[in-house]
């Protein structure tokens, strides 16, 4: 069963990152194969994906909180980078078919492949000089 604390926990790290930020390496995505049919599907986020699923008011932080609704949404999404036309009804029978569900390190990969799709939109605080050196742009606070 899913951890209730895996969601808000991978969501948080997402904040972790202005204070911990290291050369990390990438994760990579998540991969499902067909061996009947020979389809190949690579489960992966993009800034735009992350953006499709709130713009739909999907939370990503309550997918442990709603679990039912949650990891068929959470895994619909998932498909929205590589596989822009897979329908929820699409991605509902492939959950089917694997058993009903997602095992919790599923879930939390995908939980990170998101937070990893928006790490470009936070800069670290030892790398704001190197990010906007080109910037035509000068932010005062």
């Amino acid at each position: 069963m899913l951890n209730e604390n895996t969601a808000d926990q991978a969501v948080e790290s997402v904040v972790e990152m202005d204070i911990i930020k290291e050369e990390k390496k990438r994760v990579n995505p998540m991969r499902i194969r067909d061996p009947k049919s020979g389809k190949a599907y690579v489960l992966d986020f993009s800034r735009e994906s992350v953006k499709f699923a709130e713009d739909r008011k999907f939370k990503f932080g309550e997918v442990g909180d709603y679990i039912a609704g949650g990891i068929p949404s959470l895994f619909f999404y998932s498909f929205r980078k590589n596989h822009p036309t897979m329908t929820p009804a699409d991605t509902e029978a492939i959950l089917k078919d694997l058993g009903g569900g997602l095992t919790e390190e599923e879930v939390t990969r995908l939980l990170t492949l998101r937070n990893q799709a928006i790490e470009t939109l936070i800069i670290a605080k030892d790398n704001v000089a190197e990010a906007r050196k080109n910037s035509l742009r000068i932010v005062e606070l």
